[in-house]
């Protein structure tokens, strides 16, 4: 039955990983809006059902959870990421191109936004969104809470986080 291949598929029903980073490589990308839930969607799919495997996983940069394939989350494996978000960028970008005009994000405000970001995570050091909002606002990019993560959302597509 369809019911059932799909099932499989979805490695709901007779799981095949144990590793969650192989998981996430093997479904190409999870879609999961809610960080918890989705870490939990990983998880169930392995053999031994553990959010310690997939937090794990996450924390050492082996799945990344990213903007890559539409304005929504999703997990990818870190070695997908730079050839999806090629296939991908510029109907991201396009999906983006509204938000970021009706909240008077210009080309110019995003470059000085871009360097900013750069720099506050060169050498790997990573903050959270909060943190680079307050970064933002102190190299005089006035952001409130909303509109951090649209910088965010655009360096993510343009490859910078």
């Amino acid at each position: 039955m369809i019911t059932d291949i799909r099932l499989r598929s979805q490695q709901l029903v007779n799981p095949a990983f144990d590793d969650p980073k192989e998981l996430v490589a093997w479904m190409g990308a999870l879609q999961g809006q809610e960080y918890s839930m989705a870490k939990w969607a990983v998880g169930l799919r392995l053999k031994k059902p553990d959010i310690r495997k997939v937090e794990a996983a996450l924390e050492k940069g082996e799945i990344l959870r990213t903007h890559v394939l539409r304005p929504t989350w999703h997990l990818v494996v870190a070695e997908d990421i730079r050839w999806m978000l090629k296939l991908s960028v510029r109907r991201v970008k396009l999906a983006y191109d509204s938000y970021w005009k009706n909240h008077g994000i210009s080309e110019e405000l995003y470059i000085k936004s871009h360097d900013v970001i750069v720099r506050v995570l060169e050498g790997n050091r990573y903050l959270t969104r909060q943190e680079i909002g307050e970064e933002l606002n102190r190299a005089g990019v006035v952001v409130g809470d909303d509109l951090v993560k649209y910088f965010l959302g655009r360096a993510e597509v343009d490859g910078v986080v």
